[in-house]
């Protein structure tokens, strides 16, 4: 005969409910955990978690502390990655009045490719009269471009409403910046954002049915007539692949070019690269490729390399 009934058996206890996984234990913790402190759990952990991927898609705090000094690029570091939401007003060397990024956008990101990997700095000896900063976002490459060269006239030229927007404030303490919100092209004309939800750094533009809330199109010439400039010392695109239609009506123009910085965007729209080197030729520039951005400079003026430790004409300290 077998005894197994006669033993009297035990149920575990979150088989009777009371276990952390089950409806009760949960509604347990519920009444002995004050509302407060489950919100306050909830978003410290969606902070960290927010941090932790900011800091791995960043260049970290010794390429800040390098570029801005120790005590200042570790402030600045600090302030870039614990900020989430809203505005963050940065005090950085050698510039005149904070710079605003919004926090959580590709503004960071544009940030560290001006100011810490260097990405327009020019690789020979200019004094440049007139910039155009096709592209300008929300200013960051026009403020490196005022205080390298500060006796230049810059022309930021940015279609986008909420980018111009920051881009007027980022420049207000700079007298020889100006900004025109439109989009470079090649003729005139009236444009669209094809992608209005896109990144803030990657709006593109196309031509638009019709004028109602469109964006005005600005030709390389119109800037140089407005100016009353014979020649651009420096042309910076980064015009999310314009830059084909741009460069393959550029006859008119490109001579007057010295210095032409390019980001190429093949990747989503095949020929932007053959359309500069069929109008740029090799053999009338020297090519150099820093980061996305490809710089050609007229060999006509020669080659001389600047010191790649200074920024906005300050030396700064080596790890």
């Amino acid at each position: 005969m077998s005894l197994a009934k006669d033993i009297p058996r035990t149920t575990p206890a979150s088989s009777r409910g009371f276990g952390v996984g089950t409806t009760m234990g949960r509604d347990l913790i519920r009444r002995l955990i004050p509302v407060a402190i489950r919100v306050w759990t909830y978003e410290f952990r969606r902070r960290a978690q927010r941090l932790v991927k900011r800091t791995q898609k960043s260049h970290g705090s010794k390429a800040y502390m390098r570029r801005f000094g120790k005590l200042r690029g570790l402030l600045v570091y600090q302030k870039l990655m614990r900020a989430d939401r809203g505005l963050i007003r940065l005090s950085i060397p050698d510039l005149r009045s904070l710079v605003s990024l919004r926090a959580g956008t590709s503004d960071v990101s544009t940030f560290e490719e001006v100011f810490l990997d260097l990405e327009y700095s020019i690789p020979v000896e200019v004094d440049p009269k007139l910039i155009i900063d096709g592209g300008a976002n929300i200013g960051l490459t026009s403020l490196y471009f005022a205080n390298t060269y500060p006796g230049a006239q810059i022309i930021a030229v940015e279609p986008e409403e909420t980018n111009v927007n920051l881009l007027k404030t980022n420049i207000a303490g700079y007298e020889n910046i100006d900004v025109i919100k439109a989009g470079i092209w090649p003729s005139h004309g009236a444009l669209k954002i094809e992608n209005p939800t896109g990144s803030k750094c990657a709006f593109r533009l196309t031509p638009s049915e019709t004028t109602e809330r469109s964006i005005p199109a600005i030709t390389i010439e119109d800037i140089l007539t407005s100016t009353r400039s014979q020649s651009i010392d420096i042309l910076k695109l980064d015009i999310e692949g314009a830059e084909k239609e741009v460069l393959q009506d550029s006859h008119g123009w490109k001579d007057k070019v010295s210095i032409l910085a390019v980001e190429l965007h093949d990747r989503f729209k095949p020929g932007c690269s053959e359309a500069l080197y069929s109008s740029f030729s090799r053999n009338s520039f020297s090519v150099h490729e820093q980061g996305h951005t490809t710089v050609l400079v007229r060999k006509t003026i020669g080659f001389e390399p600047q010191d790649e430790t200074a920024f906005c004409g300050r030396n700064v300290e080596h790890p």
